[in-house]
């Protein structure tokens, strides 16, 4: 079985499909298999602090058993119990997972927001001493690296999209166990608005293919204001995006 939540999650479903469909044609033969298999997903969580008020579900005891053919009328009960145990389980932990992306999404938007303000504050340091300037992508992606560490743990850099349409792409960043890539991009001489949306278009189906990326998080660091309509672009590349949740965000935006 799967440790990461989103493998428990995928054998919950499986286990909570199985446990029902058996229910409903009165197959009773599975129950025991279910019943461990509920239990270890529940062991599984309680190991990363998730759901501890929960218990397991405890067996039927021998006596009550039917010793020959057929299942007793305990039996059949337990596998209804396994059935609802594992629906609400997996209800309660898409809910939990659903507040956790939308919450890590906010601290990385906040982030981007606030890039500009620690990028200018770097430059201003006591008695002139060595400062850190954000001259071109590389200094946006060390930057964006040391930030996003503040509040994530699993950062994976340079990872490879899967081959589409012939070529594959680095992603700058991607928060592993969140399942959110963050592309960087800053504008300079020849690289403004239309040409940066060309450009995240083409990532963007790109990072499409990565089983990881739920997410996507354009990052455009503007800090010349060469982007004359940030919003606007904004709005159009987002609304190009069906399969996956995308925010494009461009800052500073001189508003």
């Amino acid at each position: 079985m799967n440790t990461d939540i989103n493998g428990l999650i995928a054998d919950l479903e499986m286990l909570t499909s199985s446990s029902q469909e058996d229910f409903q044609k009165r197959f009773w033969a599975n129950y025991e298999t279910y019943l461990r298999q509920y239990n270890d997903i529940l062991r599984k969580l309680h190991d990363r602090e998730i759901c501890k008020d929960l218990s397991p579900i405890e067996p039927v005891p021998e006596g009550q058993k039917t010793g020959g053919a057929g299942f007793s009328f305990y039996e059949q009960a337990k596998l209804r119990e396994i059935a609802n145990a594992a629906g609400s389980l997996l209800r309660r932990l898409k809910q939990q997972e659903s507040r956790r992306e939308e919450s890590s999404l906010k601290k990385v938007e906040r982030i981007c927001s606030r890039f500009h303000l620690v990028a200018r504050q770097l430059r201003n340091r006591y008695s002139e001493r060595e400062t850190f300037k954000v001259e071109d992508e590389y200094d946006v992606q060390d930057l964006m690296h040391v930030l996003l560490m503040l509040d994530f743990e699993d950062i994976r850099v340079e990872e490879w999209t899967p081959s589409y349409a012939g070529g594959s792409a680095k992603m700058d960043f991607l928060l592993k166990r969140e399942q959110i890539v963050i592309e960087t991009k800053k504008t300079r001489q020849g690289l403004t608005g239309r040409e940066v949306g060309q450009q995240l278009i083409v990532d963007i189906e790109k990072y499409k293919q990565h089983h990881d990326c739920k997410t996507l998080v354009c990052f455009v660091y503007d800090p010349d204001f060469r982007i004359p309509n940030p919003r606007g672009v904004e709005t159009d590349l987002e609304s190009s995006s069906r399969d996956m949740t995308l925010k494009v965000l461009i800052r500073p935006t001189g508003e």
